[in-house]
């Protein structure tokens, strides 16, 4: 009796953070910004860059990205960032606890259909805050590529 009561609990836990994230979910977007060498000024501007004396750079408001959202009884959270000469980063986990706006999130191998397929130990974990005005913040922890960071600032679609 007690491990059906324990299950029941544990059951009811895991959807509550499903559905209590649910205000949350969605796709959170901010600029991101990528430098070409061997452009010349007139090129650059031609393809609707900037030049400085060396470089073109091209500005995306829309090129990093945050997505949370739910994936059966899951929350999971997926970060794509492009920055520098065209480098690009990516993280895909699952909402592992929340309190309010903050959610504590596992990287975890997720699936086509965005079901969690598992979860990597001792892989990269992460915070991540949404403030009242829907923009997100990124906290990485110390096995995560700090360049993930650079979706903090993202604001919700």
């Amino acid at each position: 009796m007690k491990t059906a009561l324990a299950l029941l609990v544990l059951s009811i836990g895991t959807s509550a953070l499903a559905s209590a994230g649910s205000d949350l979910l969605g796709t959170y977007t901010s600029k991101s910004v990528v430098r070409f060498p061997g452009y010349n000024a007139a090129d650059c501007k031609a393809d609707g860059g900037e030049f400085d004396d060396e470089y073109c750079y091209f500005t995306s408001e829309d090129g990093n990205t945050l997505q949370i959202t739910e994936a059966g009884k899951d929350t999971t959270v997926s970060i794509s960032v492009l920055y520098g000469a065209a480098n690009e980063r990516s993280f895909d986990g699952v909402v592992t606890k929340q309190s309010g706006t903050l959610l504590s999130v596992q990287e975890a191998e997720l699936a086509e259909d965005g079901s969690v397929i598992s979860k990597i130990k001792d892989g990269c974990d992460l915070e991540v805050s949404i403030d009242q005005d829907g923009i997100a913040d990124v906290a990485v922890g110390e096995a995560c590529d700090p360049n993930l960071g650079r979706v903090s600032g993202a604001k919700k679609k």
